[in-house]
């Protein structure tokens, strides 16, 4: 079993912890051990934005180990009678006197298959495999065989792990033409100064976005540059991670980015620069926060060191030039990958000589009937049957087993609106049911959560027009900040 503690609610203040109630994690831990279960416990502070082993992340070569060798090492530990794995567990029980079996066949041979008969049956394993049988006569998964295997996808109803390879399919079917726009980014040039040196790129940002710009600029002397034109100076930036866009006089000059393994990385490429000023940006970006380890406060990232190599005086320190700052893009800022934000900037037609950074919106054509729904939580609905449970809402323990308590002697429909609003009205059912209406009022009018039982009454009274039919009850209600309206009055 693996479970996870909600530390906002664990921890009231900074030294104390709340065990109480639902939040006795201690007393969890104990009828875990007692109903024979094992559980994995984390201790944290931990963050997990995402799993970053196991599948192939930002700049790392390919996962080696494939799907089909972690499911059969898996399989082959249930096999061997172990209980827990990573993420999940599993329990066997014995039942003495029964006929009930379940069986792994298991092929070790990492080159050649087998056919193996197994209670006077014969099934077929492929190399490195195992089969498993709940049965002990049917197989329902193998950890190697893949899905086009007519006679596993037919006949063993085979459940298979895909390899870790990413594909990648070029739509060819749109309902018209695609019509790209774009938005490009003014690259800053000469920013106020605020800091002598690049300041770090986690607390100029403060997980608030992903870039800032840096700027400063250097005066060059015609004397410090080479008479020949193919030879010309070199930047080169040293960067903690993640990744870079370098640019001089607003041109696009190169980038490069770290990898999961090795965040730090050297950006370095051939310039030119005129006499007099020239103009140096940086766009330093990150991929995410550290989320393991010690010191984590003691991450850091963006350029550390940035210098211009290749000038007839020498080499050009810049890293304590004087430097100035610029938190987001501006596309960010106006929130141009939303509706309201793509109003506010100049869209332009996609030209091949736009500038890296650019934004790009097709909003007219859907490839493959692709539908995007927004989800409107100021509307909510519940859905119940007559012969649905009643809500259990605690268990209680007799003869060590766990039973439901249920605090509702009839099924109901729950509601509960978002962000403490609270229901106004009834959308669904109609507003002529009145008997339906003056319970709604009654149990969900100007209330944040509800629930609604499950009575035939409401929709009959005590004539039932439709005995032999199950009742449905549907409910769909508004969610406001304001107050309600009586349902009743709106009939």
């Amino acid at each position: 079993m693996s479970h996870e503690v909600d530390l906002t609610r664990q921890i009231q203040k900074s030294v104390t912890f709340n065990f109480e109630g639902p939040y006795d994690l201690v007393k969890f831990i104990k009828t875990i051990g007692e109903n024979g279960m094992s559980a994995t416990i984390r201790l944290g502070p931990f963050i997990q934005a995402e799993w970053n082993h196991g599948f192939r992340v930002f700049g790392d070569p390919p996962s080696q180990r494939s799907a089909e060798d972690t499911a059969f090492s898996v399989a082959r530990w249930f096999s061997k009678n172990g209980s827990l794995v990573n993420y999940y567990m599993a329990r066997f029980f014995e039942k003495p006197g029964t006929n009930d079996c379940a069986a792994f066949l298991a092929n070790n041979n990492t080159k050649d298959p087998e056919t193996v008969t197994f209670r006077g049956k014969k099934y077929y394993l492929p190399a490195k495999s195992i089969s498993i049988l709940p049965d002990c006569k049917t197989v329902v998964y193998n950890t190697m065989t893949p899905l086009s295997d007519p006679f596993f996808f037919f006949n063993a109803k085979q459940v298979v792990s895909q390899h870790n390879s990413r594909n990648f399919v070029k739509s060819r079917k749109t309902d018209g033409k695609l019509e790209w726009k774009m938005f490009s980014e003014t690259i800053p040039s000469n920013l106020l100064v605020d800091s002598r040196i690049p300041r770090e790129l986690y607390n100029l940002t403060k997980d608030k976005t992903d870039y800032a710009w840096f700027t400063t600029t250097i005066n060059v002397d015609r004397n410090d540059l080479s008479a020949r034109k193919d030879i010309n100076p070199v930047l080169r930036v040293a960067s903690l991670g993640h990744a870079m866009v370098a640019f001089i006089n607003g041109e696009f000059i190169g980038s490069a980015h770290g990898s999961q393994i090795e965040k730090s990385f050297v950006l370095q490429r051939s310039v030119k620069l005129k006499p007099g000023i020239n103009f140096v940006t940086l766009l330093g970006s990150l991929v995410g926060l550290p989320d393991s380890g010690a010191y984590m406060e003691h991450r850091y990232a963006g350029p550390r060191g940035v210098s211009i190599l290749g000038l007839n005086t020498g080499t050009l320190d810049l890293s304590s030039n004087g430097w100035g700052h610029q938190v987001a893009l501006s596309g960010e800022t106006a929130k141009v990958f939303t509706k309201e934000g793509g109003r506010k900037v100049t869209w332009t037609k996609v030209n091949k000589d736009g500038p890296p950074v650019t934004w790009y919106k097709e909003e007219e054509a859907s490839p493959e009937k692709i539908e995007i729904l927004t989800v409107n939580r100021d509307t909510i609905c519940s859905y119940v049957t007559e012969y649905h449970p009643p809500n259990v809402r605690s268990w209680e323990k007799k003869n060590k087993k766990f039973t439901p308590v249920a605090d509702d002697a009839k099924p109901a429909a729950r509601l509960k609106c978002p962000n403490k609003k609270k229901i106004p009205r009834l959308l669904l059912p109609a507003k002529r049911l009145m008997r339906f209406l003056l319970e709604f009022e009654q149990h969900c009018l100007g209330k944040t959560s509800c629930d609604i039982p499950m009575d035939k009454g409401l929709f009959n009274g005590k004539k039932d027009n439709c005995p032999n039919l199950t009742k449905n009850l549907a409910v769909q209600v508004k969610c406001s900040s304001k107050g309600p309206k009586s349902s009743a009055n709106q009939a």
